[in-house]
């Protein structure tokens, strides 16, 4: 049998799955599109090469009319090479060989032991080489290398494909962890429902509005049998069961529990939307105290889903404790106990009322009696 968490599960391995696609196709653009960029730069700057040299060969050939192998010649092709975005060095030979070099990079022209040539290096392109149009000499001729790379456009092209796979990596870990938490939060509130579906059929608890007039019973009927009286006021904290994220159903557990710990004779009443009122015939404060204990215990050990810091349940109690009391002074008391309680470790606070106070209440009241 497919279960709603196993479906739920299993929907949300489905988104997970295809966010991972998604994350390998921005691996594959962002590789791809590098490479096709890359690609399309280099060859601009190949036919941007071309233009450039077949510009040098002109200006070079004007000013060799002029003068070949002279100084304003020489100044000529060294300030074209200079403002060329793409050509690094040049060679030109006339009737004795290299006559004139220029290079921007060193180390581009070596001499071999047969002349001056250009180093092969990664990134620059084969020689560029014309004849010089020149009347005198007849054999002049110049010959360039240019670089296949901008580099300033390459690392514009690299950052943003690296953004790119970035991405993809940030996608990646993000619904990784996403996954682990879905997982995580799904066994846990499947967990609760089982819990929930164990617990035997109770009773719906009575309405906040009934528990005064449930503990006024309570008390004149123990008043007239001289019984003992306690009541147990609980409440869970803002972080109770944060990790389930749906308080009616961790309100719904808390309940359940409560009510099949505490005996048939003993009265539960819901108090709000986070808390419980537990109501004692016949119980003295300690006896109380001892059960409050006793689930708190149980709760922490057995629902840490529902109770992962100790202060997520707080406990008040008060008592009779052969005392005659109005229903308004024994909640008060166990209010007050239950505020006392998120100052205490554990949070459970049984309120002791005073002897000696109480004599001399009564005996006032006496007074004004009379």
């Amino acid at each position: 049998m497919i279960t709603k968490t196993m479906y739920t599960i299993a929907m949300r391995i489905k988104g997970s799955s295809v966010i991972a696609v998604i994350s390998i196709l921005l691996y594959v653009v962002a590789i791809g599109t590098g490479i096709v960029r890359v690609m399309g730069s280099v060859n601009s700057r190949r036919e941007l090469a071309g233009r450039e040299f077949n510009d040098l060969v002109s200006i070079a050939s004007d000013a060799g009319n002029r003068g070949f192998m002279e100084e304003p010649f020489k100044e000529t092709v060294r300030n074209t090479l200079g403002s060329s975005k793409t050509l690094q060095a040049v060679i030109v030979t006339g009737p004795f060989g290299a006559e004139f070099r220029e290079e921007r990079v060193s180390g581009l022209i070596i001499h071999d032991g047969n002349g001056f040539r250009f180093q092969h290096r990664f990134g620059y392109s084969s020689p560029h080489s014309s004849p010089l149009r020149v009347i005198e000499p007849r054999n002049a001729t110049i010959t360039a290398v240019s670089n296949d790379f901008d580099f300033s456009s390459l690392q514009t092209i690299l950052l943003q494909s690296l953004l790119i796979a970035v991405t993809a990596v940030l996608l990646s870990v993000i619904t990784l962890l996403y996954t682990l938490w879905s997982r995580k939060t799904a066994l846990v509130s499947d967990k609760m429902q089982k819990i929930i579906t164990q617990s035997p059929e109770q009773e719906p608890a009575d309405e906040e509005s009934d528990l005064r007039e449930m503990l006024d019973a309570e008390l004149r009927r123990c008043s007239e049998a001289d019984q003992d009286l306690a009541i147990i006021l609980m409440e869970l904290s803002p972080g109770a069961g944060a990790g389930i994220g749906d308080n009616a159903l961790v309100y719904r557990t808390f309940g359940g529990k409560v009510r099949q710990f505490f005996t048939i004779r003993d009265i539960v009443v819901e108090n709000g939307d986070r808390g419980m009122s537990i109501i004692l015939p016949g119980s003295s404060l300690e006896e109380g105290f001892t059960k409050a204990r006793q689930f708190y215990d149980q709760m922490l050990e057995g629902l840490p889903e529902l109770f992962s810091n100790k202060d997520d349940l707080r406990i008040g109690v008060s008592a009779l404790s052969g005392r005659i009391l109005a229903t308004d002074r024994l909640l008060l008391e166990a209010s007050k106990a239950l505020e006392r309680a998120a100052l205490e470790s554990p949070p459970i606070v049984a309120f002791k009322s005073d002897p000696a106070k109480y004599k001399a209440f009564v005996q006032k009241q006496g007074k004004k009696a009379k």
